[in-house]
C-alpha cells in the first residue's frame, strides 16, 4: 500500500541528521512553519537519519509534530548499528527503512529489527545497493519465509553493462516476489516494465538538509545555492526542480523517454545520463 502511495504523493526528504550534526532548532522551526502554512496533506516526509541518533527526544518530538498535521511519515537509517531509538515512534510512521551494509550482520540484523520495529501499522523495509547481483543473491531466500521487503538501488559507480545486468536480476526478482521487491532504479523502466524507473528529483519535492540547504535528494551533497528561509516551499522546489538536468538531445522515442524520466539528475554526462541504453 505504502509503496503505491509513495508514487501518487509528493515526498518532502529531510536529512533531521548527517556527520554528527542535528538539524539546528531554527530550522527544524521554520521547517515545520513552512509546512504548516501549506496547508495540504498531499505531501509524504521522509526523514533521513545518518549516524547514531544524538538526540531521541528531538527526532520524537519532530515527528509528533509532523504527525499532527496529519502527514505521512517515514524514517530512513544509515550507518547505525543501535536501532532502540526508533521503538518510540514505530508507531508514528508509516515506514522504517534500514541501509543493510556489508559491516552489519545481514541475517541477524534482519531478525532483531524486524522483531523489535514492526508494528500493524508500518513496514520495515532493507536497503540493499549493490554493485553485483551476488551481493544480494545469498539474502533471497530470507523472502520465502518471511515478510521482508527488500528495497534494492546499484552504486552509481558500477558500469553501464553491469547497471543493466543488476537490472535484469531484480526484475526477474520483482517478478518472483512482486509485493517484497522495491526498487531505485531510473532508465530501466525502458526494458523492464515491471521496475520502471523514476528519479524522486523529478516526482517529488526533494530535499531540505541539516543547515536548511534545498537539495534534488538526500544523495546530492552539491550547493544549490536555495535554502529553507528564501520562500514557501512550493515555490523553492518549483525553482530547483526547472533546474533538474535532462537529455538534451534524447536518444530514444518519447515513450521510452516517458519510462526512465531522463534517468537521475546527479548521473548525468553531457547532459545524457550515463546508464541509457541508447547512448
Amino acid at each position: 500500500m505504502l509503496d503505491r502511495l509513495y508514487r501518487k504523493l509528493s515526498i518532502l526528504e529531510i536529512v533531521y541528521q548527517r556527520n554528527g550534526i542535528m538539524m539546528d532548532l531554527y530550522i527544524e522551526k521554520m521547517v515545520l512553519q513552512k509546512l504548516s502554512s501549506r496547508g495540504s496533506n498531499d505531501i509524504c516526509i521522509s526523514l533521513v537519519i545518518d549516524g547514531e541518533i544524538l538526540r531521541n527526544d528531538r527526532l520524537r518530538g519532530f515527528v509528533k509534530q509532523v504527525r499532527q498535521m496529519k502527514l505521512q511519515v517515514s524514517v530512513t537509517c544509515y550507518n547505525i548499528r543501535n536501532f532502540d531509538f526508533l521503538i518510540e515512534i514505530k508507531d508514528l510512521v508509516g515506514q522504517i527503512r534500514i541501509s543493510i551494509d556489508e559491516d552489519l550482520n545481514y541475517i541477524g540484523i534482519l531478525d532483531y529489527t524486524y522483531d523489535l520495529l514492526k508494528t500493524d501499522r508500518n513496514q520495515i523495509v532493507y536497503l540493499f545497493k549493490i554493485s553485483e547481483t551476488e551481493d544480494i543473491e545469498d539474502f533471497i531466500e530470507l523472502l520465502e519465509d518471511n515478510d521482508y521487503i527488500f528495497n534494492i538501488s546499484y552504486k552509481s559507480e558500477i558500469s553501464k553493462t553491469k547497471y543493466w545486468e543488476i537490472a535484469k536480476f531484480v526484475s526477474e526478482l520483482k517478478n518472483r516476489y512482486p509485493l517484497k521487491i522495491f526498487q531505485e532504479f531510473t532508465c530501466a523502466g525502458v526494458e523492464y516494465d515491471n521496475i520502471k524507473g523514476i528519479c524522486p528529483s523529478l516526482t517529488s519535492l526533494m530535499c531540505v538538509d541539516v543547515r536548511g540547504d534545498i537539495k534534488y535528494c538526500n544523495n546530492d551533497f552539491s550547493q544549490r545555492y536555495l535554502h529553507i528561509e528564501d520562500g514557501d516551499l512550493d515555490t523553492l522546489f518549483t525553482i530547483i526542480g526547472n533546474q533538474v538536468a535532462i537529455c538534451e538531445i534524447p536518444r530514444c522515442n518519447k515513450q521510452a523517454y516517458d519510462c526512465c524520466m531522463g534517468g537521475c539528475p546527479l548521473e548525468q554526462t553531457k547532459e545524457v545520463n550515463k546508464f541509457c541504453k541508447f547512448n
